[in-house]
């Protein structure tokens, strides 16, 4: 904001020369480049910050347009394109709020009405920072526009398209006063201001554009003051500055003055100045007939002379110029028909004009050329013009060359491609063998390299482009359904293969028109997994660039998910997550992907994978393992339907799953069983239906792509995931009261089936009523051969020692505890687990055994007997405190005989004082013990946990 006040200062305020001035014109495409911030609220700043900085609205109209003007002018082509988006999304914004206030006006309380209302506040909320704040104020303020009349009068009039600028001014102020008092501690006023600033249309009406008129029209002629001020010609500029903001204020163009410049412009000798004003023409001349009659008598002969004698573009715009404007539209069109189709020969001077125009006007009007245009295809386009090969072209060094520098022949060829293309979408009807001939044509081209017949004429500049032609083509083609359903496997694959073409305009150029088909949602999901292939892009900005655009059109996806509440009947075609099927059948065909074993290859394939994989796995706040893991392994349980019965196919099919599975499991960072809002489904136009009489766990990929599942949190879950990767045998779980009670009534819970060679999966499913998860292990486990379930039983073996010694470390604190409480109850309290003690009797070093669990019931009378002899014997003891745990610990290993009490005898001794060999052995089993625990605690870090009053010896 501090560079946009210097700029004001200095630029629109100017205090100092024009020389010096021009030292801050960096200043405009810094602050217009923050635009392309994902924060919301450092684009909302710039919207600000043009308003009030770079093109003052508080300016009088002649120099506010003038400003804007020279922004515009000045600019480089990135703040051009912000300035664009900037205005496009303020009238999408704007577009909403006019249709929430539309909706408050028509009373009605209907579930629809209600309904609708909801959507646009959801809607409305993302368009500020702090979305669920933003969405409680903007709640209130629909509250208030349905009970104020006042407010909504004033909402409808700033909304109105004929709106001016100082009229909105004057409703945003009037509006704003019943929002309270204007601090930044009123945060409904805050909120609402910041919406009303986004649509209020205080910079642009028809004044403006009829002063922004001016301004252009003289630098056309080249009069214009402002471009000897800047030092450049600003007419191109201007043009495209008229062009967009006819798309987002067309109501501000319909004046008899506006219209007047531009018939101006149609008769300039400037053919890009015809071309916009044609275009603008198009975007606004909606009821110019009726409106401004005496406009359209002038126009529409200027227009039908364009369409047969101007440019391949002009004949385009002239086109759908006429067929917005005129009401007569079939006379016209037939008129233009008749002389278009007298010069489609390749001499004619017209014939690239006609070739575009007689394409849009099938596409308008099918029903009167389209009987005409198949014949004319097939006699003239193809055999005559696609076909041939009359003069060879040129040699040059550059692989890309533009529309002027390459020969008519070529662009001929051009013209006759995108022809069939518009007709075809024209006609909407797959039936039609034109369809299928012109696909399997363009799909030749491709796989040619450009040229058709392979003769050789053609330079590698020109067959670039005949490629990214053919390209395009065919993916305008695939957003209709009718033609979609026709592309084969084979086609799609070598369309797809133009993201990795050598010449980089094409790889460039192709990954744009494949995103923004894509962002229609008009295109199918399968279209999506073509992004994988930019993997093995070297060009490192073109990488990047492709990625941003695959993560944009994933996140569009979920958005209408999540926006669009009839999207879930169809989902299998929009969720992202939903392309891995089509990703890994595209990969596994890849040219170069000869032999499943072939590293090289594979290296490049899993870069391929992880490019797409990437954002779907660690950008998604809905990821889950499981559906992923599920997906892929399905698909090893089919075949691939292209080729079902070549194992080579089928072979390289599972080494890519397997090296998809490979990045789920190396990449997941959280193993949880999260559900997904959706079925694992596989197309079945590309695997067929799976076989479920074998389990496919084989690992198809040399040894060092061999992968490690992903570390897990907790016993429980590394055991589970193991379990199901088939590396360890399955536990069974001890099942909790709940546990049971679910199994008794019937709920969802997580099978561990066995498959074969000791592979384990994991299944969830409805539990049976009155069946126990035991019972189900059980039946699932008699399948298994009797090897297998010999091996199992011996390694189920050693499993109780295991847990009972974690059941003993989880139950150290309690016991701890509990000591301490019943220390003043009991004085000696016998155990019962487990713990070694010497066996004596014999003159050799002891050694020492487990003791079995519980004592004989005479055993433990002989106990209590003898302890109560020692209270009698031994005087009082005198009251002290407590220790807490770590000072008996070190107590005790000071003086390790008292924390081992022994029994009377062995105190007592003989009569010399001596203790019999026995004790010896217990004592020197006391200090062993002690100092294990001692070391024990060194080593780990951790208390020990002493059990006191502990019986060491015993006869």
């Amino acid at each position: 904001m501090g560079l946009a006040q210097i700029y004001k200062k200095i630029m629109v305020y100017p205090t100092i020369g024009v020389a010096d001035a021009e030292r801050f014109a960096w200043i405009r495409n810094k602050v217009m480049h923050v635009y392309y911030q994902q924060n919301l609220e450092d684009r909302l700043l710039v919207e600000k910050i043009l308003h009030t900085c770079l093109a003052p609205y508080t300016l009088d109209t002649t120099d506010r347009m003038k400003r804007l003007y020279q922004l515009y002018a000045t600019v480089d082509d990135h703040a051009v394109k912000a300035i664009n988006e900037l205005f496009k999304c303020q009238n999408i914004v704007r577009n909403h709020v006019r249709q929430l206030v539309n909706l408050h006006q028509s009373e009605e309380d209907d579930e629809e009405t209600l309904s609708a209302i909801q959507s646009k506040l959801q809607v409305l909320s993302r368009q500020l920072p702090d979305t669920a704040k933003a969405n409680e104020y903007i709640r209130r303020f629909s509250t208030m526009l349905g009970s104020d009349a006042r407010v909504r009068t004033y909402m409808v009039k700033l909304l109105s398209p004929d709106c001016t600028c100082k009229k909105a001014e004057e409703c945003v102020r009037e509006v704003l006063k019943k929002l309270g008092n204007p601090t930044q501690n009123n945060v409904f006023y805050m909120t609402i201001k910041a919406l009303l600033e986004r649509i209020a249309p205080v910079m642009i009406d028809y004044e403006a554009v009829l002063q922004l008129l001016r301004y252009v029209d003289d630098s056309v002629r080249g009069l214009g003051e402002i471009d000897d001020e800047i030092g450049i010609k600003g007419s191109e500029r201007g043009l495209q500055l008229l062009l967009m903001l006819a798309l987002v204020f067309p109501l501000s163009f319909k004046t008899d003055d506006a219209f007047g410049h531009l018939i101006t412009f149609l008769r300039d000798e400037d053919d890009y100045a015809v071309d916009v004003s044609l275009q603008i023409f198009a975007k606004v001349g909606e009821d110019i007939e009726s409106t401004f009659p005496n406009i359209h008598s002038c126009l529409v002969p200027v227009l039908v002379n364009l369409a047969k004698m101007g440019s391949s573009k002009q004949g385009k715009h002239a086109v759908q110029a006429i067929h917005v404007i005129c009401s007569n539209r079939d006379q016209l069109f037939m008129q233009i028909f008749e002389y278009s189709i007298k010069n489609l020969e390749l001499d004619s001077p017209n014939c690239l004009t006609a070739l575009c125009v007689v394409g849009y006007l099938t596409l308008f009007s099918p029903e009167n050329f389209g009987t005409e245009m198949k014949s004319i295809i097939s006699k003239i386009v193809v055999k005559e013009l696609l076909m041939q090969d009359r003069m060879p072209s040129p040699a040059v060094a550059a692989n890309w060359l533009e529309d002027d520098e390459m020969s008519v022949e070529v662009r001929a060829k051009m013209e006759s491609l995108k022809l069939m293309t518009r007709v075809l979408l024209g006609l909407k009807s797959s039936q039609s063998s034109l369809a299928s001939s012109t696909l399997r044509l363009m799909n030749t081209l491709i796989s040619h390299q450009g040229d058709l017949m392979e003769r050789s004429q053609i330079n590698d500049a020109e067959k670039a482009r005949l490629r990214l032609v053919a390209g395009g083509s065919m993916m305008k083609l695939a957003q209709e359904p009718c033609y979609a359903d026709i592309v084969t496997r084979e086609q799609f694959q070598t369309l797809a293969l133009l993201i990795n073409d050598p010449v980089y305009q094409v790889r460039e150029r192709f990954s744009n028109k494949l995103h923004k088909a894509l962002m229609t949602l008009r295109l199918p999901l399968e279209y999506l997994g073509v992004f994988c292939l930019s993997g093995n892009e070297q060009n490192k900005e073109l990488r990047v660039a492709n990625k941003q655009l695959l993560v944009a059109n994933i996140s569009k996806r979920r958005e209408y998910m999540k926006t669009h509440a009839s999207a879930s009947t169809k989902k299998f075609s929009i969720l992202p997550d939903y392309v891995l099927p089509y990703v890994i059948h595209l990969l596994a065909h890849d040219p170069d992907f000869t032999r499943p074993d072939d590293s090289t290859v594979l290296k490049q394939i899993q870069d391929c994978l992880w490019f797409i994989m990437e954002p779907l796995m660690m950008r998604n706040e809905n990821y889950s393992y499981s559906f992923l893991k599920k997906l892929i392994e399905n698909i090893k349980q089919t075949k691939d339907a292209q080729a079902p019965d070549d194992d080579l196919s089928n072979y390289k099919l599972y080494a890519v799953c397997d090296l998809a599975l490979g990045i789920v499991m190396n990449k997941t960072t959280n193993f949880v069983l999260k559900e997904f809002p959706g079925e694992p489904v596989l197309p079945a136009k590309l695997y067929t239906n799976p076989d479920r009489s074998y389990s496919n766990n084989k690992l198809y990929l040399p040894q060092e792509f061999a992968f490690t599942p992903p570390r897990v949190r907790g016993k429980a879950a590394r055991d589970a995931l193991l379990a199901s990767l088939g590396r360890i045998p399955a536990k069974v779980p001890k099942q909790s009261s709940s546990a049971k009670r679910g199994a008794a009534t019937g709920g969802t819970v997580i099978r561990v089936i066995g498959g074969d060679s000791g592979d384990f999966t994991y299944e969830e499913g409805e539990s049976s009523p009155g069946v126990t998860l035991e019972e189900e292990v059980e039946e699932s486990n008699r399948v298994k051969s009797g090897e297998e379930q010999e091996q199992e039983e011996e390694e189920n073996e050693e499993e109780p020692a295991e847990a009972e010694k974690v059941q003993e470390e989880e139950q150290a604190p309690e016991q701890e505890q509990e000591v301490e409480e019943e220390e003043e109850e009991e004085e000696y309290k016998p155990q019962k687990s487990t713990r070694k003690r010497p066996v004596t009797g014999s003159g050799d070093a002891p050694t020492l055994r487990k003791r079995t669990r519980g004592v004989k019931k005479e055993e433990e009378k002989e106990d209590e007997a003898d302890e109560q002899e020692e209270e009698e014997a031994e005087p009082p003891k005198t009251t002290r405190a407590k220790l807490s745990p770590k000072k008996r610990t070190q107590s005790s290993a000071d003086s390790p005989q008292k924390s081992y009490p022994m029994r009377r005898t062995a105190r007592r001794g003989n009569q010399n004082g001596q203790t019999s060999d026995g004790d010896e052995e217990a004592a020197a089993v006391a200090g062993e013990a002690s100092e294990s625990i001692s070391q024990t605690s060194t080593d780990t870090g951790e208390e020990p946990v002493v059990k006191r009053k502990t019986r060491v010896a015993r006869r």
